[in-house]
């Protein structure tokens, strides 16, 4: 590559791991709470894998400004979900910014480099779709019916998202983390809850729907 520069990753802060999917070589890809996925061999991190607008062999040629390419995480913000899509051969990834990723397995696989340089290795997605500016994505479960994601909205939503269409559809909503209080009606079938999230709901229990949903600030 012609005018190229490297340089020496920065040192991997400690990290939460939320998912991770193992290789058949016995390494390891993984998530991060700074958004990069990273690949292990045995105990250490080998690879951290960065990405950017650019193609991968222009990722890290210098500009007029002399900044490098490819600094980009995978992620902006945590990956909740990491899996091996084993119909695309893709390596799947959603997290705090609402998106669904899709990175060539293979690619991964034979990820090598040169450890004195850097633990960088430029990667771009095959595929990107973005659920919702509003949507953290804290898991996916594939549908068995049809060609749909089945996602856990952390934000208090349970989404399909058909891989065709690309326009997530809610099935249902609920709060946003733990419920803190909860009350029965002495008269009908309701139930009022409250949420950490600030939200009141209302609960009609017979027919398992929302009567009516308020927002404290």
């Amino acid at each position: 590559m012609a005018n190229t520069r490297f340089a020496r990753a920065p040192q991997i802060d400690l990290s939460d791991i939320y998912d991770f999917v193992e290789l058949p070589d016995g390494k390891v890809i993984s998530s991060s709470e700074s958004g990069h996925l990273l690949l292990w061999e045995g105990n250490f991190v080998k690879t951290r894998f960065v990405t950017s607008d650019q193609k991968p062999d222009e990722m890290y040629t210098t500009t007029l400004t002399n900044d490098i390419f490819g600094t980009v995480p995978a992620h902006e913000g945590g990956i909740y979900v990491t899996f091996h899509d084993r119909l695309t051969d893709s390596i799947v990834t959603a997290g705090a910014d609402g998106t669904v990723k899709w990175w060539d397995f293979k690619a991964i696989d034979v990820a090598e480099v040169d450890s004195d340089i850097t633990m960088d290795y430029p990667l771009v997605p095959t595929r990107t779709i973005n659920v919702g500016a509003d949507v953290m994505i804290k898991s996916i479960v594939p549908s068995p019916d049809d060609n749909s994601y089945i996602i856990v909205d952390g934000n208090g939503k349970l989404l399909k998202l058909p891989l065709d269409s690309e326009t997530p559809e809610t099935l249902w909503t609920f709060h946003a983390g733990p419920i803190v209080g909860i009350a029965a009606s002495p008269i009908d079938h309701y139930a009022v809850t409250a949420g950490v999230d600030g939200n009141v709901s209302v609960w009609d229990y017979v027919s398992k729907e929302i009567s009516s949903t308020a927002a404290n600030g």
